[in-house]
């Protein structure tokens, strides 16, 4: 069973993901950063281990004993 405050890790993890996206999508122009592929791969992969780090982290705690 899922615990409810790793739930509430999870939406909060959902929130931050769905803000950093959108100011990327609408930052961006404004950033003026070059559009390489490694541009592109730190936009994408740097919040993508951040979430899974944050995800781990709270399942971890979650796993722990009070």
């Amino acid at each position: 069973m899922v615990d409810r405050e790793l739930l509430g890790e999870v939406g909060k993890l959902l929130l931050l993901s769905l803000i950093l996206s959108v100011a990327i999508k609408y930052g961006g122009p404004y950033l003026h950063l070059p559009p390489t592929p490694l541009t592109a791969g730190l936009l994408v992969g740097g919040p993508l281990l951040i979430a899974l780090a944050i995800l781990a982290w709270a399942e971890r705690r979650a796993g722990m004993p009070n």
